[in-house]
Parts: structure tokens; sequence; C-alpha cells
């Protein structure tokens, strides 16, 4: 794996845990991960105009899932009409899905499934710190940029303290059970990193960090 794609991982999976972070900009609702996946898409088009990547037979299984998605989400696109905010949550779920389909078209070998999985652990340090600022300051950092420039939804949320009767880890993600839900699947990835790419000390120190976070959550 290059140094080129291990920094690409990196920004990757350090834009995801940054999603609240998102902005108004030419009536788009923008955050750093969709610029990332959207560049992302720009190189694939490249790609397949060059015939650097090519349509194959262990993509069909993924397609027909995603044309299934599509479907769905169509109807429901259609029926919300009354409610705005839904619709926002479907765009925002196509993206994730094609997020999917990026990953299995250019991540392959078993060396890049452990750099992505290692760049995801490390997205922790940037949760984890937001999540320590939040509990010290009761506010994200830079709240207020989103409180300025966000979208009329984003100005709105509650990034701390989302629980009327004790205080919860919401770190980035505004929601605690969001913000649990990211520690597990970090606890999941370290462990399969330990059991089958190399153990390291690092790992338990975030093992145990995540663990701590999914517990305050």
């Amino acid at each position: 794996m290059t140094t080129t794609t291990w920094a690409f991982y990196l920004a990757l999976t350090w834009s995801l845990v940054l999603y609240v972070y998102r902005f108004a900009v030419v009536g788009f609702n923008l955050s750093l991960f969709r610029l990332v996946v959207m560049g992302w898409l720009a190189v694939l088009a490249l790609d397949l105009a060059r015939s650097r990547v090519r349509i194959e037979r262990r993509y069909w299984p993924f397609a027909a899932i995603m044309a299934g998605i599509a479907m769905i989400n169509a109807v429901d696109f259609v029926a919300l009409s009354g409610y705005p905010t839904l619709r926002r949550d479907i765009a925002n779920h196509a993206v994730n899905v094609v997020l999917s389909g990026l990953v299995l078209v250019y991540v392959r070998t078993q060396a890049q499934i452990h750099g992505l999985l290692r760049a995801f652990v490390l997205s922790s340090i940037v949760t984890t710190a937001v999540a320590l600022y939040a509990g010290t300051m009761n506010a994200l950092p830079f709240e207020r940029l989103i409180r300025t420039l966000g979208s009329e939804q984003a100005r709105a949320l509650t990034y701390v303290n989302d629980d009327t009767v004790f205080e919860r880890a919401t770190s980035t993600f505004f929601d605690p059970n969001f913000y649990g839900i990211y520690c597990m699947l970090v606890i999941v990835s370290i462990t399969y990193l330990w059991l089958h790419d190399r153990p390291a000390r690092h790992l338990a120190i975030l093992f145990v960090v995540n663990l701590t976070c999914m517990t305050l959550t």
C-alpha cells in the first residue's frame, strides 16, 4: 500500500467522523466527507474512461442490491414530499451506499483492507478528543461555525448533552446512540486487526479508550 493510498484512507475516515461539520454552500449542504466522496467519484469516472477500472462479474450482486435500495428510496422520496427533512435522510443514505460501492471497487487486497481499517480505528482519536473537549467546555470545537454557517437543520441540532436526565457523550455525532455504534465498530475493527493483521500497543490503548467512550454514551 502506497503512502498516497494511506493518506487518502486517513482523509476518508477522518472526514467521516467530522460529518457534523457541514455547511450550506450555494444551496447545498456540504461537508468534508461529501467532498471526499465526490472527488472519489470523479476518480472513478476517469478510471472508467481510461479502462483502469472494468465492470467485473463480482460487482453484480452489489449492483443488484444497490438497484433494489435505489427503487425503495425512490418510492419513499416521492411519498415524503411533505417531509423535506426525511428526504434529506434518504439522500444521506444514498451517499453511504455509493461509498460502499467505491470501497468495493478500490479496496481489493488484504493490505488495503487492513490499511482502511487501521485508518478507521485512528479516526477515533478525533472523536475522543472532541468528546473530551465537549465534556469540559459544554460545546463542540468550532461549534459557532455550525451555528452561523450550517444548514437550518444543523443550526437547530443539539450537539452536547442530548439527554434530559444526565449527560451522555455525543462527540461529533450529535446523537449518543450513533456515537455508541461508532465506538462498537471501532472495537470490532481493532479486534479483527489484532487477530488477523498484527497486535500493536496503540490498538490496545484505543480499544480501552473506545470501550470507555462507548460506556459514556
